[in-house]
């Protein structure tokens, strides 16, 4: 039937749920130690592969060491791929290309100008391989996801005219974080408010399940800096919900409760 065939996977498909969903379940409560156990098999699954769509796990892996407080080991995975992307297939134009740009600028790994060369580079091969109507995501993936500091920001925007319009996110976890994200750096908190209410609420959450924990703890910060502290307690109480006994840590969860405590949130 039809609904039968919507719902058929590959075998390749099947054997990355089956490598992916232990974790996925385990990032999304902050189990990060289990994390760290299942990615084993999962690397093995995809060492086999040769597609970057594939490869693009790779961001959750990089995002799960630096959540974790341990980004020298969030560096090493960014490293390593980037060593083998020659080999692999691009069939996906993002593949973990972002979250490696983006992590080894946030360590410090790489120079400015080696950084905005990539950044360019990669966004401009981005929009050669996307059909039109997309080309407009590799600003938001490769600009705003790629962002650290203001002038990242500044610089974010000063490029958007060349990827205008964007599209609507339609509530896609990533894309409303980043997105907040970049507008938070360039101090645009009023902007930024909408996107990160809508990337708690995504209904793509399960997919990249930390959005959700990262516009708590980004809006609870807008929040406050509006003069809104029952709302930015609410905020910062939505991430410990989620991450408040994470293993061995969660970055965002200790953020969210020294805001708490500057605040004197109720428990």
């Amino acid at each position: 039937t039809h609904r039968a065939r919507e719902y058929s996977v590959t075998p390749t498909q099947k054997a990355l749920h089956d490598a992916w969903d232990p974790v996925s379940l385990a990032y999304l409560t902050g189990d990060f130690t289990s994390v760290f156990a299942a990615l084993p098999a999962l690397d093995a699954f995809l060492g086999g592969q040769t597609s970057d769509g594939v490869m693009g796990t790779v961001g959750t892996e990089i995002l799960a060491y630096e959540e974790a407080g341990m980004r020298d080991r969030a560096v090493a995975v960014a490293e390593g791929y980037l060593k083998r992307l020659p080999a692999l297939t691009h069939d996906d134009p993002f593949g973990g290309r972002n979250m490696a740009l983006w992590i080894r600028h946030l360590a410090g790994r790489i120079s400015d100008s080696q950084f905005r060369a990539e950044r360019e580079a990669w966004a401009k091969e981005a929009v050669d391989m996307l059909p039109p109507r997309l080309a407009n995501q590799a600003w938001l993936y490769f600009y705003a996801g790629s962002a650290v500091t203001a002038a990242d920001a500044r610089e974010a925007f000063e490029a958007l005219p060349r990827y205008s319009p964007l599209p609507p996110f339609d509530g896609i976890g990533y894309q409303e974080r980043v997105m907040s994200q970049v507008l938070l750096l360039a101090g645009r908190v009023d902007e930024a408010i909408p996107h990160l209410r809508r990337g708690m609420n995504a209904c793509f959450n399960q997919d990249f399940t930390p959005s959700h924990q990262f516009s708590a703890e980004m809006l609870g910060e807008a929040l406050e800096a509006k003069g809104d502290p029952q709302g930015a307690c609410a905020a910062y109480a939505e991430v410990l919900v989620h991450w408040g006994n994470a293993k061995p840590r969660s970055k965002t969860a200790d953020a969210a409760r020294t805001h708490m405590k500057k605040l004197g949130c109720a428990k």
